[in-house]
């Protein structure tokens, strides 16, 4: 079981994983069969292709999800 986090500025609910590159990622707390392109591998998000055959269950990265992901972006 996943410890279950909030967004801090939609209050949504997520879960922390981590990158290919080992940052953290939020992701949506709830899988989306339809939307989701990662799938979970202990605290690693691995990211599967929509077409890809994948039973499990689908998470969405909470930055394409929240209403306020630009506040949230580092500027480069």
């Amino acid at each position: 079981m996943r410890d279950i986090a909030t967004c801090s500025s939609c209050k949504a609910k997520i879960i922390w994983a981590k990158s290919v590159n080992g940052k953290a990622m939020p992701m949506d707390a709830e899988p989306n069969r339809d939307r989701g392109t990662f799938r979970l591998d202990g605290d690693r998000a691995i990211y599967i292709k929509r077409d890809d055959v994948y039973d499990g269950p689908r998470y969405e990265s909470h930055f394409a999800t929240c209403p306020n992901s630009r506040k949230h972006r580092k500027k480069l």
